[in-house]
């Protein structure tokens, strides 16, 4: 097992083939990610906005059964395809998220990137809560393809800020990436990431998140080594760094 270092207050983690320890989000960061998620939801969704109640905006977890209900209602009527019972997943996705289902309805009316926006909500709506990602990326991603960044919700430097964005080698890199990796798992996942370089054939970059950062080493870390290759990069192993959000 990789155990984690501690070098200028950030966690490094060493990526390859094998080894990771992510440690999950304090209940308190947890809870105020779902509250940013959620106020981010209803500005990008507005055909959402009045059946979320100010009290829920402030609380999540003041959410109950008459906002389940109603959230289920929207989705029967606003998703397509009414014979994939969108009502019923909701159901499923309040038991495993709670009121976290109401930004992933959110997602799959508004992201211009999902094509089947029922098949989506259903694979958010009921994957292990473990594996749900930090939903503020997405809603980032769909603000920069909107062309909107709305000032009340998380500041925009903390939103997209991605070190290294403008990095003609990460630029290579990426392009491949984006060509290898389904368009709604990178935007989950690959968001917010950061370049750091490459030397000696170690591929740096940062996450904000342990999530993040073991779903990244979990499942994409072979399509990351693929996309070095094909953007003519020699990297023998990817490192992750945590860095803190300013």
């Amino acid at each position: 097992m990789v155990q984690p270092a501690v070098e200028d207050g950030l966690a490094l983690v060493g990526l390859s083939k094998s080894g990771l320890a992510g440690a999950p989000p304090a209940p308190s960061v947890r809870a105020e990610m779902v509250r940013q998620e959620l106020q981010a939801a209803v500005q990008v969704c507005p055909r959402l906005a009045a059946l979320v109640p100010d009290h829920v905006l402030a609380d999540p977890a003041s959410a109950g059964p008459a906002d389940a209900a109603r959230i289920a209602a929207a989705a029967e009527a606003l998703l397509p395809e009414a014979g994939r019972n969108n009502g019923l997943s909701v159901s499923w996705g309040w038991r495993r998220h709670g009121p976290r289902v109401i930004a992933m309805l959110a997602i799959a009316l508004e992201d211009p990137a999902i094509r089947d926006r029922c098949k989506y909500f259903g694979w958010m709506a009921t994957r292990d809560p473990d594996g749900a990602p930090d939903l503020r990326l997405n809603f980032a991603r769909i603000m920069r393809a909107k062309g909107e960044i709305p000032a009340s919700i998380p500041p925009p430097a903390a939103l997209m800020d991605s070190p290294g964005a403008e990095d003609p080698k990460w630029q290579a890199i990426d392009a491949q990436l984006q060509r290898i990796v389904r368009q709604g798992a990178y935007g989950s996942w690959f968001g917010r990431i950061g370049f750091h370089g490459i030397d000696a054939g170690v591929l740096t970059l940062s996450t904000l998140s342990g999530l993040a950062a073991d779903r990244i080493k979990r499942d994409f870390v072979p399509a990351i080594l693929e996309a070095c290759e094909a953007a003519g990069e020699n990297v023998q192993r990817v490192m992750i760094t945590l860095r803190r959000q300013t």
